[in-house]
């Protein structure tokens, strides 16, 4: 998120924050499954956390085997679509925010 247009995590709800991890999850799988067939998929797991102690911060992790895939490959597939689930939370902030 860039520093001018970022909300405070920490005044969104609890129902908001879940909110934007199914967001987040949901647009990881949808992302993977379009680049890659769900059939030629070993293993995917999505892991989000938030974390709201000092400050609340959202982590993903993604964990992707394909048969069709090389490692490589994956780890850019996955990058990828973890960088489209933020950008799809930054939208959903700002809207929040009208």
């Amino acid at each position: 998120m860039n520093d001018e247009k970022k909300l405070d995590l920490k005044n969104l709800t609890t129902e908001d924050l879940e909110e934007l991890c199914i967001l987040a999850e949901s647009e990881i799988r949808k992302y993977i499954h379009s680049k890659c067939p769900p059939k030629e998929i070993n293993h995917l797991e999505i892991i989000l956390e938030i974390e709201t102690e000092k400050t609340t911060n959202l982590s993903i992790e993604v964990d992707l085997e394909s048969v069709s895939l090389s490692e490589e490959e994956s780890k850019i597939l996955v990058e990828e679509a973890v960088r489209m689930a933020m950008n799809i939370i930054d939208e959903k902030l700002l809207g929040l925010s009208s």
